[in-house]
């Protein structure tokens, strides 16, 4: 709070600020309070426009998608093998893009496969795991990076299957 006081120095009359504290604080107008909400608003709109602003510098991961076996079938039909047991069926993926777009996709928008159409020979393989992505984003990471597959020969073999219920009159037509 500045104070005008007068004071006579040297019979030359001067003016000078004094700078105190006292309780007498004079009331700001309400215009005052009007321009500190607009600023407020103002600076939160800017906010939530840098917050959104097209960079490519946002990630999110998305996780528990489906690994599905592509080339299954060529497999079977010319090496006569199948897949018996994947160990891993499930990748999580990263990506990064326009947080417009990023936030707007969900785990279905992904694919996952792994490819056995190469496999020449029954046993353990490890394969890479190959993600189809929006185009709207690039992919950071994806959790398992492969995965590993067993393969056996397909055969067929004829059983005699006989069943023995013993605890029950089953009528010999069946």
């Amino acid at each position: 709070v500045a104070r005008k006081e007068k004071r006579q120095m040297n019979n030359n009359e001067s003016t000078s600020y004094v700078f105190s504290e006292e309780s007498n604080h004079e009331k700001r107008p309400a215009s005052w309070v009007v321009s500190i909400v607009i600023c407020f608003l103002i600076s939160f709109a800017i906010w939530i426009y840098v917050a959104n602003i097209s960079t490519q510098d946002f990630e999110k991961t998305f996780s528990l998608i489906d690994i599905r076996i592509e080339g299954g079938e060529l497999l079977a039909e010319r090496s006569n093998m199948s897949v018996i047991n994947i160990e891993e069926s499930k990748v999580s993926v990263t990506v990064s893009g326009l947080r417009s777009d990023v936030s707007k996709l969900t785990a279905d928008d992904f694919s996952a496969y792994i490819d056995v159409r190469d496999i020449t020979e029954a046993g353990r393989h490890s394969l890479d795991v190959y993600i189809d992505l929006p185009e709207s984003v690039s992919l950071v990471s994806r959790t398992p990076e492969s995965v590993n597959v067993s393969v056996d020969m397909i055969k067929e073999a004829e059983v005699e299957v006989r069943v023995k219920l013993a605890a029950y009159n089953v009528d010999l037509s069946y």
